[in-house]
């Protein structure tokens, strides 16, 4: 790839526009700086009508506290360890683990067991088609 096509491509990923990128769009996770104190840095990879893919990093004893997602989702942990907890129960996390909820809005919490770094993935597409599905005039029960 020419250092032109590099350059418009990277400057179309920070202005998160996707529009004008090919349909394939391979991304590398950022590998920024991981907090040293407890606190959570977050930056957004990818943006589309489909799919949001977020890297969070978390310092030592940092957590996202109970939350949900507006999509399924999919929590892969890039560096470190992660309780995550959902449904009342909690799982150890190790890089390169993964996790995920199939259904929007699951309740969950995130916290650093040492510093780490997760990738999540909200499947958008998903939760706009179960949306479609369910409001379906053939999903009623006359």
């Amino acid at each position: 790839m020419t250092a032109t096509v590099e350059r418009d491509i990277a400057q179309k990923r920070r202005g998160l526009d996707m529009e004008e990128l090919p349909a394939l769009v391979v991304a590398t996770p950022t590998d920024g700086p991981i907090p040293d104190d407890s606190r959570v840095a977050s930056q957004t990879v990818l943006s589309t009508a489909a799919l949001r893919v977020v890297e969070i990093a978390f310092g030592p004893g940092a957590e996202l506290t109970e939350h949900s997602a507006p999509a399924p989702i999919i929590v892969q942990v890039l560096d470190g360890a992660v309780d995550f907890e959902v449904g009342g129960s909690v799982y150890a996390i190790q890089a390169p683990g993964f996790v995920h909820l199939p259904d929007a809005g699951e309740r969950h919490r995130v916290s650093a067991t040492r510093p780490a770094r997760i990738q999540i993935t909200m499947l958008l597409g998903a939760a706009r088609d179960a949306h479609a599905e369910r409001t379906s005039p053939s999903a009623r029960v006359g």
